[in-house]
């Protein structure tokens, strides 16, 4: 289904009424194919070929660390300040969960499935 172009600014206008709460705010992030704040932990994949970085940027990056490139990234919960942070993090022995920990609202260790990236627990 398409959406006609007047429907879309519209639909932007409506927002930009909004009256925003801190908490709300909307936030841009770039992805500049690297971390750009402080790299808090590092791991390698059991098989060796892929590095696992979480940083101050709030985003966990999997590289392929032969090429210097990142192959895809997990984000968690996101917010302000400190908020969405990972400080530490660890993968299973057989490389199925990616396990992190940080600054989230509820101070839990979150659980990915390390191939899709998907949130498992808590969720």
């Amino acid at each position: 289904m398409r959406i006609a172009p007047f429907a879309i600014v519209l639909l932007l206008l409506g927002q930009a009424s909004k009256a925003w709460t801190a908490d709300e705010l909307p936030v841009l992030m770039l992805d500049t194919g690297g971390h750009m704040a402080i790299i808090n932990d590092l791991a390698f994949t059991p098989d060796g070929k892929q590095l696992v970085s979480a940083a101050d940027d709030k985003v966990i990056r999997i590289w392929d660390w032969q090429a210097g490139k990142t192959i895809r990234f997990i984000r968690g919960e996101v917010g302000p300040g400190n908020e969405g942070k990972p400080f530490a993090m660890a993968l299973s022995p057989d490389g199925r969960w990616l396990a992190a920990g940080g600054w989230t609202k509820s101070n839990e260790i979150r659980l990915y499935e390390f191939a899709t990236g998907k949130l498992v627990a808590p969720a």
